[in-house]
């Protein structure tokens, strides 16, 4: 009995020596892999078994590996290329983007985009409308901000030696919210049944609030990680508010007049760079062409 003991007691021993000086496997299914570890290679890792009479290697996929702790106490962990920030160190992740087609509006749309990570970035935007003035005190002036979260595509397939040709490079998916107001100057008329004309009371102003929410899809491409070209189309819905005012005017033109419409729907909807449809059908669109320079 006693040498029976002794025999527990010296296994027990080993075991717990042979786990000090072994080296730990952790997976990413939470199975814990003891042994020694003879190789990492670029796509596998090498080891031998704790319990090997054969002396065998086995091979694991480094994709499937989370760390493996050495013996000597060094942890090394593997990350995957396409989603490893530092393998981006160089790129340029902070994008000042104009709106090509803006000024055709008389607008200006100017972009920031920030990349978070690899496959994530966010949007910030600024629509000035009325840059241009080409109604003289009639046109409307406002802005519509916007904020967007970009969510770049990932390859349908992947090795080890996928990555990003830049992090802001590729197909996207962005859904965006946007609101503002615009401001805009009517003359108030009103019928003389005298003279069988319309007596102008003067100027007014009007204000219409937007609302949007817009899924956008497009592509951007990155040139020497410091000129980017970014083309988009949105869908989505959107609301405008209406105003209390009977008449809005918008030049010199009889055939102007236009009597029950705010400014949205009386004036060239491209000049606001999105088009929404009436309260009954509240849908939104837009499509965009955008010039961005990259800086660190």
């Amino acid at each position: 009995m006693k040498n029976l003991f002794l025999a527990l007691g010296l296994m027990i021993g080993l075991s717990a020596y042979s786990q000090n000086v072994s080296d730990t496997i952790y997976k990413k299914n939470k199975e814990v892999v003891l042994g020694k570890v003879t190789e990492v290679g670029l796509d596998e890792v090498k080891y031998k078994p704790l319990v090997n009479p054969n002396d065998i290697v086995l091979v694991l996929e480094k994709s499937e590996i989370l760390k493996i702790v050495f013996a000597t106490g060094l942890v090394q962990t593997f990350a995957d290329p396409i989603r490893d920030k530092s393998v981006y160190a160089d790129n340029h992740n902070f994008n000042i983007k104009f709106n090509f087609l803006s000024p055709m509006g008389d607008r200006i749309h100017l972009n920031m985009e920030k990349a978070v990570k690899p496959g994530l970035s966010y949007e910030l935007g600024l629509n000035a409308i009325g840059v241009g003035r080409r109604f003289g005190k009639y046109t409307p002036v406002g802005a519509v901000v916007n904020v967007g979260i970009r969510m770049y595509r990932l390859p349908d397939m992947k090795s080890r030696s996928d990555r990003y040709s830049h992090m802001m490079n590729g197909s996207y998916f962005q859904p965006t919210l946007s609101m503002g107001m615009t401001s805009h100057t009517y003359d108030d008329l009103v019928f003389n049944p005298i003279t069988y004309d319309y007596d102008n009371l003067g100027p007014k102003k009007a204000t219409t609030n937007f609302f949007m929410f817009t899924l956008n899809f497009g592509r951007q491409y990155v040139f020497a990680n410091r000129i980017s070209f970014d083309i988009s189309a949105g869908v989505g819905y959107g609301t405008y508010s209406n105003q209390d005012e009977n008449y809005y005017y918008g030049s010199y033109y009889w055939e102007d007049l236009n009597p029950g419409k705010n400014a949205y729907q009386f004036y060239d909807k491209t000049r606001y760079g999105f088009q929404i449809g009436n309260k009954n059908f509240p849908l939104t669109g837009n499509v965009q062409f955008k010039l961005g320079y990259l800086l660190k």
